[in-house]
C-alpha cells in the first residue's frame, strides 16, 4: 500500500472462507484463507483508525465503512456530523457515532474531514407547548419506542410522548416524561394502575436518545452515544393487559380514540426521531420534513406525513427533510414586476416566510400595487405592525388585518373571485369572508401590475416602494371563467445556467424568468437556496459525476425540483418503477453498456396533475477502476 492512494478493502469471513481485497488504481490483489474463518464472536467489537487497546492509530482518511452478515448488510457508515461535531453515521441503523475521546483525551486535535460531508440527523421539530401529533400508533405488551429528542424547557410532568385515559377500561396508558422529582421517567401499565420506571437521571436540555422496550423488559437513556442508565423491567408490572384504545401522542398525552385531545402535558422540547415497533419489527419511522410549508413528521415505513393535530404549529430547523424547498431571499433591496395585472376572475396566492419582524415605517410588503386610485390586492405590514392583506377598487377599500408578523412560513391569499382573503400558517387557516359584490365590479384589470418583494407604485412596472425581507417559495396565479379556475402562472424560485436569479414559470416554461427590476440605489443581489434552484437552468439530476463498478454494486442519482410531489422515471425510454420520492437506486449491470435515465418531475397543483420538464443522464456500466461520467 503507498501512502495517498485511496483504497478499497474486502474481508469476507463467511463459511468456507476468508478472502482479504485490496483494490486501487483499477487493479486488485486477493488472498483466500479457506481455513480461517471464525468460529465464534469476537469478545470486542471493531474500532476504526486504531485497535481495541486505543494503540497503533493510523494516519489515514476514512470513506466508507461496511459490515454484512450471511448477506445483510447491518452497518453502512459514511462520514458526517451532527451538531457540529464529525463521525461516522450509520445508514443501515440511523446511529450516529462520533469520535469516542482517544484523541482529545490523549490532548490531540479531533478529526480533520473534507469533502461532501453529510450534516445527519440534525433535523428537528420543537413544540412551544401548544403542539401535539397524533402517531397513529397503539402501545401493547410487544412495543419498543425509541425517541431521539431535547427538552427545550424543564417542566416537571411534561410528555416527550404519551397516551393516557381517566379509566382502566378506556386504555393503557404509556408515556415518557420528567417526573415531580425532576428525572426522566417512563410509565405503563393500566390506567387505574399504571408502573413508573424512574431513571433517577435529572432532566435536563441535552440531546438524548430514550428507549422503551416493554417486549425486551428494558428501559435506557443514551447521550452521545453512551447509554447513562437502562433498566430491567419487571415481567408482569409493566405489562399493557390489552392494547391501548388510545394512540399515542407525541409531545403530549393523547386523551381520545380518535387522536384528537390531549392533556396539559404539553412539553417544550425539540425531537430528531421517534420509532416505534411491535414485536420487534419497525412499524412507524417518523422524521421531521416540512410539506407544503407545513411542518410535520413524515413516516418512512409508510410514506404517510402527520402535522399538529391542535392549532399550535411547531417551529422546525436543521438539515430537515422538504425545508430545503427552494427559496428566493430580499433584503429589502429587491423587488419583482410580474408584468399581471390583477382582476374581478384572479386570485393569487403567495409561499413566503418574513426574515426580519418589519418596522411601522417600512411595511414589508409581499405583493401587491401601491396605489389609491386603481383596483388593486396587496399583502403586507400596516402602521401598526399587523399583518394586512386587502382587495379593493379606487371606491371601495377592503382590508384585513390578522397578527403580528412572525418569521414562520405562511400562504397568503387573496382572491377576487370568492371576495374572501385567506392567511394559512401550517394546517390553521384564517379566512375573512367581506361580503357583498366583488370590488372588481368590472373586468377592465388594474391599471399597476402586480410586484413581489415590494410594491409597484407606476404603471410601467419600474418604481417600487415598502420592500419587505423574506424569503419566496412560490407565488401562484389562477383565473376563473364559467366558474372553472385555472392556473395561469406558477413562479418557483430559478437560477440560470449564467447565475441568474429569478422566479421561473411551470405553466409557460418558455417565458424569461422574472427577475429583480428594483432600482434603488443600494440594490444588492438575491440570496437563493433550497432544492431545486441550485444547477443547470431550472433543476437538476445529481450527482453530476460518481464511480460505479461491479463490487460496488450500485450508483444512486437524485433529482431535485421545487414543488414537486413525485418523479418519474425512464431508462433506455422504457417507464420504469421506482424513485417517486426523486432518489433512483441504478445497479451495476454486465456488458459495459450506457443506459440513458430520464426523470420527470410531477407537481400536483390543486388537483390537477401537470409533468415538468425532464432531465437525462447517462450511466456507463464499467469493470474495476472505471468511472461512471453522469452528464
Amino acid at each position: 500500500m503507498e501512502v495517498g492512494k485511496r483504497y478499497t478493502m474486502y474481508i469476507d469471513a463467511t463459511a468456507g472462507k476468508t478472502e482479504t481485497v485490496f483494490t486501487y488504481d483499477g487493479k486488485s490483489k486477493t488472498m483466500d484463507f479457506p481455513d480461517g474463518n471464525a468460529t465464534i464472536q469476537a469478545a470486542n467489537s471493531i474500532m476504526l483508525f486504531a485497535n481495541r487497546s486505543k494503540k497503533n492509530s493510523a494516519m489515514m482518511k476514512l470513506y466508507h465503512f461496511k459490515i454484512w452478515e450471511a448477506g445483510t448488510l447491518v452497518h453502512d457508515y459514511v462520514a458526517a456530523k451532527r451538531d457540529g461535531e464529525n463521525g461516522l453515521y450509520d445508514y443501515a441503523t440511523g446511529v450516529f457515532r462520533p469520535d469516542d475521546g482517544l484523541n482529545e483525551a490523549a490532548g490531540n486535535a479531533p478529526f480533520v474531514y473534507g469533502g461532501d460531508l453529510q450534516d445527519v440527523g440534525t433535523g428537528w421539530l420543537e413544540s412551544d407547548g401548544t403542539v401535539a401529533f397524533d402517531s397513529g400508533y397503539y402501545f401493547n405488551a410487544g412495543s419498543r419506542i425509541e425517541v431521539d429528542f431535547s427538552f427545550t424547557e424543564n417542566a416537571n410532568g411534561k410528555r416527550i410522548w404519551g397516551a393516557s385515559a381517566n379509566t382502566e377500561t378506556v386504555a393503557q396508558t404509556a408515556a415518557f416524561y420528567q417526573n415531580s422529582s425532576g428525572n426522566f421517567s417512563f410509565l405503563s401499565g393500566p390506567a387505574s394502575s399504571y408502573k413508573t420506571a424512574p431513571l433517577g437521571i435529572a432532566a435536563d436540555t441535552a440531546r438524548h436518545v430514550a428507549i422503551y422496550d416493554i417486549a425486551g423488559k428494558s428501559a435506557c437513556l443514551i447521550t452521545s452515544g453512551v447509554t447513562n442508565k437502562t433498566l430491567t423491567l419487571s415481567n408482569e408490572a409493566f405489562q399493557p393487559s390489552a392494547q391501548s384504545d388510545v394512540p399515542i401522542g407525541i409531545f403530549a398525552d393523547c386523551t381520545s380514540t380518535d387522536g384528537k385531545t390531549f392533556s396539559n402535558h404539553f412539553s417544550k422540547s425539540r425531537i430528531y426521531r421517534i420509532k416505534f415497533f411491535t414485536d420487534g419489527e419497525l412499524v412507524k419511522d417518523y422524521k421531521p420534513y416540512v410539506k407544503e410549508g407545513v411542518p410535520g413528521f413524515k413516516d418512512t415505513v409508510s410514506g404517510d406525513f402527520i402535522e399538529s393535530a391542535t392549532d399550535g404549529v411547531p417551529t422546525y430547523g436543521g438539515n430537515i427533510a422538504g425545508e430545503q424547498d427552494a427559496y428566493l431571499e430580499s433584503d429589502g433591496t429587491q423587488g419583482i414586476n410580474t408584468g399581471y395585472h390583477m382582476k374581478n376572475t384572479t386570485r393569487v396566492e403567495i409561499d413566503f416566510a418574513y426574515t426580519y419582524h418589519q418596522s411601522t415605517k417600512t411595511h414589508g410588503v409581499v405583493f401587491g400595487a401601491h396605489t389609491s386610485t386603481d383596483n388593486r390586492a396587496a399583502a403586507y405590514v400596516n402602521g401598526s405592525n399587523l399583518f394586512t392583506m386587502r382587495h379593493d377598487s379606487k371606491a371601495v377599500n377592503k382590508t384585513k388585518t390578522f397578527t403580528a408578523p412572525d418569521l414562520l412560513r405562511h400562504k397568503a391569499i387573496v382572491d377576487a373571485v370568492s371576495m374572501k382573503m385567506h392567511y394559512v400558517t401550517g394546517s390553521v387557516t384564517n379566512t375573512v369572508n367581506n361580503g357583498g359584490t366583488s370590488t372588481y365590479s368590472s373586468g377592465t384589470p388594474s391599471q399597476h401590475p402586480m410586484g413581489i418583494f415590494a410594491a409597484i407604485t407606476d404603471a410601467a412596472g419600474t418604481e417600487f416602494s415598502l420592500p419587505a425581507y423574506m424569503k419566496l417559495y412560490s407565488f401562484r396565479i389562477y383565473e376563473t371563467e364559467n366558474n372553472v379556475e385555472t392556473l395561469v402562472h406558477e413562479y418557483l424560485p430559478y437560477k440560470g445556467a449564467d447565475g441568474t436569479l429569478g422566479l421561473f414559470d411551470t405553466v409557460n416554461p418558455d417565458a424569461a424568468p422574472l427577475t429583480d427590476t428594483y432600482t434603488a440605489g443600494n440594490d444588492t443581489a438575491f440570496v437563493y437556496g433550497g432544492r431545486g434552484v441550485e444547477g443547470a437552468e431550472k433543476w437538476l439530476v445529481v450527482p453530476q459525476n460518481c464511480t460505479i463498478t461491479k463490487t460496488q454494486g450500485t450508483a444512486t442519482l437524485t433529482a431535485n425540483a421545487s414543488g414537486a410531489v413525485s418523479y418519474r422515471w425512464k431508462k433506455n425510454g422504457e417507464a420504469i418503477e421506482g424513485g417517486e420520492d426523486g432518489v433512483l437506486d441504478v445497479a451495476w449491470r454486465r456488458g459495459g453498456k450506457t443506459d440513458t435515465y430520464v426523470v420527470s418531475p410531477v407537481y400536483e397543483l390543486y388537483g390537477v396533475t401537470i409533468v415538468g420538464e425532464s432531465v437525462s443522464c447517462e450511466v456507463e456500466n464499467v469493470p474495476l477502476g472505471m468511472m461512471v461520467i453522469i452528464r
